[in-house]
């Protein structure tokens, strides 16, 4: 009973899962992307679904600004049940460069967020060579769940 303990860390890993399977089980691909833009604006973003026809090159779901830090995170949003191919993050990363020749002083950034458990291998390594950040759905439900209790710790 003297030993330190993580509660934050253990519930997290206790609801985990249960995250993950009610993501998978409940929602659909726009409740999904609709989820993903509520964490984005839930840590501070004005974040915005763009309209289907407004892009010109690439794809994006979601563009999430930070005022604060002058940041931009694109983001692709896949709903896929056992793996994300580099499809997604072809669609992100050519939409970031199309991007990146504005002059507003921003930081632009690629998100890939899926409700699948894994990337292909083929996703992983691009994305390491062109810097877009990977999420998958349980690394998404752990995000979740630590805007949610991400104060909890300074109890003890």
């Amino acid at each position: 009973k003297s030993e330190p303990i993580n509660l934050q860390e253990e519930v997290i890993t206790k609801t985990l899962p249960s995250i993950f399977e009610l993501i998978n089980s409940k929602l659909n691909p726009d409740k999904f992307e609709f989820l993903v833009k509520w964490y984005l604006e839930k840590v501070g973003a004005t974040a915005v679904i763009p309209s289907k026809n407004a892009k010109k090159e690439g794809d994006v779901d979601i563009v999430a600004t930070f005022e604060r830090t002058r940041t931009i995170i694109f983001v692709q949003v896949k709903f896929h049940r056992d793996e994300t191919d580099d499809t997604a993050l072809t669609q992100i990363l050519e939409y970031r460069i199309s991007q990146e020749s504005m002059d507003d002083e921003y930081s632009r950034i690629a998100w890939v967020v899926t409700s699948a458990e894994k990337f292909s291998k083929k996703c992983i390594e691009a994305a390491r060579e062109n810097r877009v950040q990977l999420i998958n759905g349980k690394q998404f439900a752990r995000m979740l769940l630590e805007i949610g209790i991400s104060n909890l710790q300074q109890a003890f």
